[in-house]
């Protein structure tokens, strides 16, 4: 079908792996991973990086999330500027 994804595409396989130098008897130390379709990945990838080329075009210049070169702290600078001007 064009435009969905396949069965196998919307599955992931959920594993246990313990965290780094923690007891395994202790079910805290554990996280959950997704173990996710090779094809849903390189779609994924391809989508993000067309999106990387219109997203600051599309988000106004004082948002700094999801945009290649702005930081938090971009938007630390401008909500200073802002409280400095009143």
């Amino acid at each position: 079908m064009y435009g969905q994804l396949s069965n196998s595409q919307q599955q992931a396989i959920i594993r246990p792996i313990v965290k780094k130098d923690k007891d395994r008897r202790h079910v805290e130390n554990w996280r959950p991973i997704s173990l996710l379709n090779v094809d849903y990945k390189i779609g994924s990838k391809a989508l993000t990086a067309r999106l990387e080329k219109v997203l600051p075009e599309i988000i106004h210049e004082n948002q700094c999330p999801y945009v290649k070169g702005r930081t938090v702290f971009d938007g630390l600078k401008f909500s200073n500027q802002i409280f400095q001007a009143v």
